[in-house]
């Protein structure tokens, strides 16, 4: 940490459609849910209230992937809530466990040098998916008018679930649970009415059934894409050499031009 000032200068099976098929392609997922997967789910919410706390501009530590120039933003303690980068449309990105704010900068940096605006959220709070309506409403508030959800697994539920809530241009959604913890992006996907992307491997343990669980309740342009062969999980589909990360790119382009 470092002190913050606030202006601090191998075929994949794709299925199309609302009610996509059950079909998994590929070798089938392991029965088991992962740990990161089998969180309690006895009271599951789809998302907050719509109105939460707004964001202020922190000016206490900043985290280490912070650069000259970066903005962070915070609810007024000491906690990080996001990191904002880069000029364009938004791109806000949600982690999975074990990542903190700056999980995901790598690609960031990239999605910030192909033109989006970047915001790396902090999933670790009490209301993660507040969060995101939180950081949504700031980069609208501040410049912003188009925004995009990307998530990697625990991230992939909870901007499933803020989508009802921050009318997205487009939702990216790898390796999502279909629940974790309180947050239920089953009940969600119904109302998500931007265009969604869905992406799980086919031998990552059962969350390629759990993607097509999701597909099956959307009501909106979605694709699903299960990786056949592959034990890649959440952020492993953003890196150079995914075999989806180009169709990643093109699906984001297509449906928030920078």
């Amino acid at each position: 940490m470092r002190p913050w000032g606030i202006g601090i200068g191998a075929v994949l099976v794709l299925l199309t459609g609302c009610a996509a098929s059950g079909e998994g392609g590929g070798a089938s997922p392991v029965p088991t849910r992962s740990a990161e997967s089998a969180a309690p789910t006895s009271t599951p919410t789809a998302a907050p209230v719509a109105t939460v706390e707004p964001l202020q501009v922190h000016t206490g530590e900043a985290p280490d992937c912070a650069r000259a120039g970066d903005t962070a933003l915070s609810h007024g303690d000491d906690v990080v809530d996001a990191v904002v980068y880069g000029t364009g449309p938004a791109l806000i990105l949600v982690p999975q466990v074990r990542m903190d704010v700056c999980g995901l900068d790598d690609r960031g940096r990239e999605f910030a040098a192909e033109g989006y605006r970047v915001a790396l959220v902090n999933a670790d709070v009490p209301d993660p998916v507040g969060g995101v309506v939180a950081v949504a409403n700031w980069l609208r508030a501040n410049g912003t008018a188009e925004v995009g959800l990307v998530g990697t697994s625990r991230g992939a539920t909870e901007v499933l679930a803020a989508a009802p809530l921050t009318d997205p241009a487009v939702v990216v959604a790898l390796s999502p649970p279909t629940t974790f913890g309180d947050v239920d992006a089953l009940t969600a996907m119904p109302e998500i009415t931007a265009p969604i992307l869905l992406i799980a491997g086919a031998e990552d343990d059962d969350f390629g059934e759990q993607a097509t669980e999701l597909s099956e309740a959307g009501a909106a342009d979605l694709k699903l894409v299960i990786v056949a062969d592959s034990k890649s999980h959440g952020a492993d589909f953003l890196t150079a050499d995914s075999p989806v990360r180009a169709q990643i790119g093109d699906f984001l382009t297509q449906h928030l031009p920078h």
